[in-house]
């Protein structure tokens, strides 16, 4: 997956739209009053469209990351897919912004073989038809 993907615009504002300062005060009000679940999936899609290229989801210093891929480096592979299915499901019911959900599939997508993206590519045409 390219940088065309992970870039493309999805209704998140431009610099160029932003609005003035007076309205800072009718955001926090609108959240305040959105159910917690909502109030938190908008405020991760803002953080994750105002990403700085840094560590995800500010992690501090890359350490997570760090461990993260050292127990992947030396695990076996059904630890790998019990731990990842897992963490799978849970990433399906967090709050993440839509940048974050496409690297997570962007990784996942990369993963897979010629074939196998175009049995996927026909079977989505297929069920959007």
């Amino acid at each position: 997956m390219g940088e065309a993907f992970l870039d493309a615009n999805d209704a998140t504002p431009t610099l160029g739209e932003k609005v003035s300062a007076g309205w800072s005060g009718a955001a926090w009000m609108a959240l305040d009053h959105c159910a917690p679940a909502d109030a938190a999936f908008i405020c991760a899609s803002y953080l994750a469209a105002i990403e700085t290229g840094g560590p995800p989801l500010s992690e501090l210093f890359g350490v997570t990351v760090a461990d993260a891929r050292f127990w992947a480096d030396i695990a076996p592979v059904q630890e790998l897919v019990a731990y990842g299915g897992a963490a799978l499901a849970k990433l399906a019911e967090a709050n993440l912004g839509i940048k974050t959900r496409k690297q997570l599939f962007a990784a996942l997508w990369d993963g897979f073989s010629t074939q196998v993206r175009t049995a996927v590519r026909n079977w989505s045409t297929e069920a959007a038809a």
